[in-house]
């Protein structure tokens, strides 16, 4: 009977998991759940215009050029990337879109709660395609000299991705703004690397990224919405698989066994989700270098074998949200690095040399510094015969002496410091 319980309830799960992935197409649904988030919010909602961006079908067709708009980001605006120009030029409609958004003041997303498996999301292929093509336009304008309006693209791109880790973001969403932001940081470094006798560029550059930082969202808002959302589609599969328990309705004793085993394992499932939830806030309000990670993953084993012990096909599956926030965190410390090492060049055009310390660039360039994420202090700093040594900590919280390079790719919590390129 619990073998036949069990199966009933997983497949009423995948069934719920199905219908919720028929409607994660291209802006399935989701115009009209953020036009409904304007109505109700009298606020004119900046993500409606990413939204339609993103479905332009030049942004669709840009698609197959990924290869060389990845290659022109990392090597710079060349011959090779003089077929991207047509592509362009037929996305102007799109970024004017985006322009639109950006100027804007409120991005909101829907309740995802309210939806439950069909909530609809982002087309996040084609919203991470147009925030590249917003930085490779920013690298032709590079390449023809006008610095101040390719650090506009740049800029563009990270309010997109700033804006889709707004109120009731999913975390996907949250991550893809993530990604978004670390991609345009990442030119504007280049940027300021390049233009490092541009005071113009370089104060632009500052103050803009210093508003940005001003504001960071918040993590601990994204792990409450994900675990509510979570929480419904519970819910909606645990009503599924009472409704689809027809072999059950002809017999009240056959019915009344399957609703008390049908009880356990739903108990089993929202208590690990609030365990998880719970450990994960620990997580979130402690400081990267006091976090006790091995703790939190023995924890997150410990509610997955909860699960497994009312059935060992359920597929459980939690959030690391340690790992979640050691890549906000990777971001907002380039962010900083960025706006650090903008200032150190401007301090250099006004005084003919680096300052001895960080603290110098205060108040007269930053008003205050950028903390590193991964020790609350400034970022490390040395003056070099040949310039100056700037990193962050990274995810490790230890010195490397930024002679070991961090990369994520080798895992979230991998050693070395965050060194800009």
């Amino acid at each position: 009977m619990l073998t036949r319980i069990a199966l009933v309830i997983c497949l009423a799960t995948s069934l719920a998991i199905s219908a919720g992935a028929q409607v994660h197409k291209p802006s399935a649904g989701l115009l009209e759940a953020l036009e409904k988030v304007e109505k109700d919010t009298g606020k004119p909602n900046a993500l409606i215009y990413y939204v339609k961006a993103a479905d332009d079908p030049a942004i669709q067709k840009a698609i197959n050029y990924r290869q060389l708009i990845d290659q022109t980001l990392d090597q710079g605006w060349t011959e090779e990337s003089e077929p991207l120009i047509g592509i362009l030029d037929s996305c102007q409609n799109a970024f004017n879109l985006v322009r639109k958004g950006v100027a804007l003041d409120h991005a909101e997303f829907h309740d995802l709660a309210e939806y439950g498996a069909n909530a609809p999301i982002m087309n996040f292929l084609n919203v991470q395609t147009l925030a590249k093509l917003i930085c490779v336009q920013g690298k032709l304008r590079e390449s023809k000299s006008d610095w101040e309006a390719a650090l506009g693209n740049y800029l563009d791109a990270i309010h997109i991705g700033v804006d889709h880790q707004s109120r009731n973001a999913a975390l996907i969403s949250a991550l893809l703004g993530v990604s978004i932001e670390m991609i345009a940081y990442n030119q504007i470094s280049s940027l300021v690397a390049a233009q490092s006798e541009n005071a113009v560029t370089l104060k632009k550059a500052v103050l803009k990224i210093q508003k940005i930082l001003a504001e960071p969202p918040s993590l601990m808002d994204r792990l409450i919405e994900e675990s509510r959302w979570n929480i419904s589609q519970i819910e909606e599969a645990r009503k599924a698989a009472e409704a689809g328990a027809d072999w059950a309705k002809g017999s009240p004793r056959a019915m009344s066994e399957f609703k008390a085993l049908s009880d356990v394992f739903w108990d089993y499932a929202l208590s690990a989700d609030s365990r998880v939830l719970e450990a994960s806030k620990v997580i979130l309000d402690t400081p990267p270098w006091k976090r006790d990670i091995s703790a939190y993953e023995k924890q997150f084993k410990e509610a997955e074998k909860d699960l497994k012990r009312a059935d060992k096909d359920w597929p459980a599956s939690f959030i690391n949200w340690a790992e979640v926030a050691s890549r906000s965190e990777s971001k907002q410390a380039h962010a900083g690095l960025v706006t650090v090492r903008a200032a150190l060049e401007l301090y250099r055009l006004q005084n003919d040399s680096y300052p001895d310390s960080l603290s110098d660039l205060t108040p007269e360039i930053l008003p205050e510094l950028p903390l590193d994420p991964f020790s609350g202090k400034p970022f490390v700093y040395r003056r070099t015969a040949f310039g100056f040594d700037l990193y962050s900590l990274g995810p490790d919280c230890l010195d490397q002496k930024g002679k070991m390079k961090y990369d994520i790719k080798t895992g979230a919590f991998s050693e070395g410091d965050i060194v800009l390129d």
